[in-house]
Formats: C-alpha cells, structure tokens, sequence
C-alpha cells in the first residue's frame, strides 16, 4: 500500500508538470545506479530540481541518503516527498523565484538599452 501512495504522489506532481512544461522532466532508471532521486524537474532558468518520492512515514533509504547528500555537496538541490500536494507547492515555489529573477534580468536589460 505505502508503495502505491508514493507512486500515486509521483504521477500527479508528474502530470501537473507535464501539462505546464512538455519534455522538461525526466524519470531517473540508471541502470546498475541505485540510490539517486526518482525525477528531474527541469526548471527554467537551468535549475534543476531532484526529487525522492517517498510514502508517508517512510524515510529515503542510507544509500538514497548517502547519493542525495553528495549531490547536494555539488551544488544540486535534492528533496523528498510524500505526496504531491507538497511537491507541487516546492515546484511552484522555485518557478516563482526564477521568473522573479528573470524579469528582473529583463528589466535590466530593457534599462541598459534605454541608457546606452
């Protein structure tokens, strides 16, 4: 049962992704490769977002732990989750900070070329 909450959690927070950004999420299936997330989130901007999905109460396993930490070591951003309700509200999160930064880029460069 807990395996079916994950995976239920897993294809919502997928289709609503899916339905705003075509082709800019990939499953993770590296063969011989245990431990690493579940999704990559390809967030505008070229931020990537890695997510575990986990049922509710159940805890990433030591080699998801150890492969999540040294990820996070290099700079990449890792969650885990439990259902989609919250991995949808982090998503969001991080899309508003980027368009926020790229509006602000682009008012930086409409100022630019006014002042040039």
């Amino acid at each position: 049962m807990r395996r079916v909450r994950e995976k239920k959690a897993q294809k919502t927070t997928n289709a609503w992704y899916d339905a705003r950004y075509p082709d800019a999420r990939t499953t993770l299936t590296l063969r011989g490769r245990r431990g690493w997330p579940d999704e990559v989130f390809w967030l505008p901007g070229g931020r990537p977002l890695l997510v575990e999905f986990k049922a509710e109460g159940e805890e990433p396993r030591k080699l998801q732990q150890y492969i999540h930490q040294k990820l996070k070591e290099q700079g990449y951003e890792v969650e885990v989750h439990t259902d989609a309700a919250e991995a949808i509200a982090s998503i969001k999160q991080r899309l508003e900070a980027v368009s926020k930064v790229q509006s602000g880029k682009a008012s930086k460069r409409i100022s630019k070329a006014f002042t040039s």
